[in-house]
């Protein structure tokens, strides 16, 4: 990490452009239609910041303590809780219903718009703590950390989508949440659709963020 002074949200700009295109995009259906068939998706959106804004948290800590601190341990903790929630906005597609509505190519665009968005989210945070690791432990462990933070999201994202769990189950509900991932461990062969679903997804995510960074890469002034 560099000395020079760093944002406390990198992004902001872009962010700020993504929030008011979701909102309009989410208003002007419910204007259109008078229902709020797809406004979840604002809340759905809201769940897939808040990894984002952690992650600004722990790179702002990292910056002035140069260590891993306790206090960024339980920053890191709770990002790594609440971080498929920006991921899994990509499967509100199964929302996507065609025959008999005359929005569906809106509703098309309304959710990619957002599923990109959530996309993004995911992946400038797992970018940002990428850095941190990077700059704590090195480059390998940092790379090891996205291997499995992919697939533990993969896995997150289909006990939400499929087991309709979500991340305040941690503490609410968490005996069923700890059944269900056990039993996943402990008998994998009786559960093939979560495995390669998260396997799937967490190839994805990875690509995805490899993606991002050589992108970055190719932007970045050669010496």
């Amino acid at each position: 990490m560099s000395d020079r002074a760093v944002p406390v949200l990198p992004h902001l700009r872009v962010l700020v452009v993504l929030a008011v295109l979701n909102a309009g995009a989410i208003a002007l259906r419910v204007a259109r239609t008078g229902k709020v068939t797809l406004a979840f998706l604002a809340w759905n959106l809201l769940l897939a910041g808040i990894p984002y804004l952690v992650a600004c948290a722990m790179q702002q800590h990292w910056l002035r303590h140069q260590r891993a601190t306790p206090q960024l341990w339980a920053l890191g903790g709770l990002w790594l809780l609440f971080f498929p929630n920006a991921p899994y906005v990509l499967t509100d597609f199964v929302h996507l219903h065609g025959y008999g509505n005359p929005l569906w190519w809106y509703d098309v665009l309304l959710l990619a718009a957002s599923a990109g968005t959530g996309w993004l989210l995911g992946l400038l945070s797992l970018q940002l703590v990428h850095r941190i690791v990077t700059a704590g432990a090195g480059s390998h462990t940092a790379w090891l950390l996205v291997a499995a933070v992919s697939w533990l999201t993969g896995l997150g994202v289909y006990l939400g989508r499929f087991l309709r769990f979500n991340s305040w189950d941690v503490a609410r509900n968490p005996l069923p949440l700890l059944g269900a991932i056990a039993d996943r461990f402990v008998h994998p062969l009786a559960h093939p659709r979560t495995h390669a679903f998260a396997a799937c997804f967490a190839v994805l995510l990875a690509v995805s963020f490899a993606l991002l960074g050589e992108l970055g890469a190719s932007r970045s002034p050669r010496e």
